[in-house]
């Protein structure tokens, strides 16, 4: 049986206003009929322990899981400052996954490096996400590649 999910970052409109909050828009999913709810690091609050927990518990006690946590793309752009400021920031975030009993973060690449050719941000590319897979692998979180059309690498799923 496929189970859908709510993607948060559809309401973060909503969200930055002030309309909903997390735990508002668990309610809702849960009021409407959806399975899970995915959650973006940027609507998130806090990484603090009490905050998290209390977060996965309101969607436990709603009947609904939290399918992945995703991340604003970061390497090549300065987003979190350095490559390995980023690979830190995709470390802690697995942490969170972890914590919450959350199977999946979901990562955008990020900027294509100036002056390199797909193929060769491919390779480079490629070798954050091995760091960040074998951390995650020890966290048992699955990584997930989201191609991202808005300027990103990689733009799309081929």
């Amino acid at each position: 049986m496929i189970k859908l999910h709510l993607q948060a970052l559809s309401y973060s409109h909503a969200l930055a206003d002030g309309v909903l909050d997390l735990h508002a828009l668990i309610d809702l999913a849960a009021d409407t009929g959806w399975d899970g709810i995915d959650l973006e690091e940027r609507l998130i609050e806090s990484t603090e322990i009490a905050y998290t927990e209390e977060l996965k518990q309101h969607a436990l006690r709603r009947g609904l899981g939290i399918g992945y946590i995703g991340i604003r793309a970061g390497f090549g752009s300065g987003y979190h400052g350095s490559d390995e400021d980023h690979v830190a920031h995709m470390f802690r975030w697995t942490d969170v996954c972890q914590q919450m009993g959350v199977p999946l973060l979901r990562i955008i690449g990020g900027d294509l490096p100036a002056g390199k050719t797909e193929e060769e941000a491919w390779l480079w590319l490629a070798g954050y996400f091995r760091r960040i897979v074998d951390y995650a692998k020890t966290k048992q979180v699955q990584v997930g590649l989201h191609n991202h059309n808005h300027g990103m690498f990689p733009a799309t799923g081929e």
